[in-house]
């Protein structure tokens, strides 16, 4: 056996290791399988499909041009999976070491930085759908806030931006004080206490 022998019956077996792992760019996502199944174009010009395997828990739909690791299980392009997908695109720069982040492509985050501060980042509204919710430590609202039923304060409350109550049964503050109230108080109104179901105004 030559040399010209040994390459034609190893040829095969050279070419499944090229396949075993190509890198590549995603041409088409498809969110309705059970597994997410994705079309990719590979750095040799091959378009390949497969399942974009994701981490448990972990969801997502990456965009058409994000970049992408193709791997050909056992070396067969007909087995081929997708891993590692990236978008340089969007993704977030400059984190330091051991920071994590959740990204899209419209500049909404949750980033978890080295010094233990948590950013959340929503370009519209936040939405906490749960039963109850509860903060260990302070917390601290710069913008107006809106209760929707009743506020119960168990200590001091400070306020010094609007408040407003609309639970049938207002503030109730049985085991302390409600200090820096001026805006909530000229602005705290009673309704259905007057013939007609008026409306009483202001106190004065």
């Amino acid at each position: 056996m030559n040399l010209s022998d040994v390459i034609a019956l190893t040829r095969d077996i050279r070419q499944r290791v090229r396949d075993l792992a190509r890198f590549a760019v995603l041409t088409l996502v498809d969110d309705t399988t059970g597994l997410q199944s994705a079309q990719v174009s590979t750095l040799a010009g091959e378009t390949r499909s497969g399942a974009h395997l994701q981490e448990y828990g972990l969801q997502s739909v990456p965009f058409e041009g994000a970049e992408a690791v193709a791997l050909a299980l056992g070396g067969d392009k007909a087995h081929t999976v997708i891993i590692c997908v990236d978008d340089r695109r969007y993704r977030l720069k400059n984190m330091e070491q051991g920071e994590v982040a959740l990204y899209t492509d419209q500049g909404d985050y949750v980033w978890i930085k080295r010094d233990g501060h948590l950013v959340l980042h929503a370009s519209t509204d936040v939405t906490i759908d749960a039963p109850s919710a509860t903060f260990t430590g302070d917390l601290t609202v710069d913008g107006a806030l809106t209760v929707q039923k009743d506020l119960a304060v168990s200590g001091a409350a400070d306020v010094t931006k609007d408040l407003t109550v609309n639970g049938a049964g207002g503030i109730a503050a049985p085991h302390g004080d409600m200090n820096s109230m001026g805006t909530v108080l000229h602005s705290h109104v009673h309704t259905g206490v007057m013939s007609g179901g008026a409306v009483t105004g202001p106190p004065v």
